[in-house]
């Protein structure tokens, strides 16, 4: 959010601009494909604003937003673009055999302390690309994975524009875990260009 130092302004138009637009584009909302500027009428009185930041993929680094209206001395924030993370959630660490399968998703976002987990979920900007998370189990004979395309060993589910996280159903393209027999078996996420978490691998406990 930003907003102006004074409202009676007759009615005045904001500039908000990414310096380095190779790093970071700016939005009205969270569902239009950044650029590098935009552009917000504001009515006299209205002194608040909103706009959305997104970060470019595969890059790092410092970029600064700058917000200019005619009569105001100009705002500058600076934004830090980390490398994306990933998690797995909602997968139980124990089940029977006979259990159900279980639904759990990939979320992505921002790393947390050591890498642990995430901070913070973040969305896949408006405009940008479809991020596809790999999984795999490590023991076929203790459980497999399921997805729409059937279940194996190794899947893959995709997170589109504007989600932060793997559809929650395998009927909408998520994922989930398919006991089969006794035994440990880990589960681990991967996804190309992010980090992967502690929490990006699961290892599930199979009993009778």
């Amino acid at each position: 959010t930003g907003s102006l130092g004074a409202s009676d302004h007759g009615g005045v138009t904001v500039t908000i601009e990414s310096d380095n637009p190779s790093l970071l584009l700016v939005s009205p909302n969270a569902t239009t494909a950044g650029t590098s500027s935009i552009q917000l009428s504001l009515a006299d009185g209205t002194t608040n604003f909103s706009y959305f930041v997104q970060g470019v993929e595969s890059v790092t680094g410092t970029a600064n937003v700058i917000i200019k209206a005619a009569g105001f001395k100009d705002g500058t924030a600076a934004m830090i673009l980390v490398q994306p993370a990933l998690q797995i959630s909602g997968l139980a660490t124990s089940r029977t055999a006979t259990s159900a399968n279980d639904e759990f998703i990939v979320q992505i976002g921002i790393p947390g302390t050591n890498s642990i987990s995430l901070s913070q979920v973040q969305a896949v900007r408006a405009g940008g690309n479809t991020v596809t998370a790999n999984l795999t189990n490590s023991e076929a004979t203790v459980a497999q994975l399921v997805t729409l395309a059937g279940a194996g060993q190794t899947a893959t589910a995709s997170i589109q524009p504007t989600q932060f996280q793997t559809p929650t159903t395998v009927s909408t393209g998520g994922l989930a875990f398919d006991p089969l027999a006794v035994g440990t078996t880990t589960v681990s996420g991967s996804i190309t260009g992010f980090i992967s978490t502690v929490n990006a691998s699961v290892t599930v406990s199979v009993t009778n």
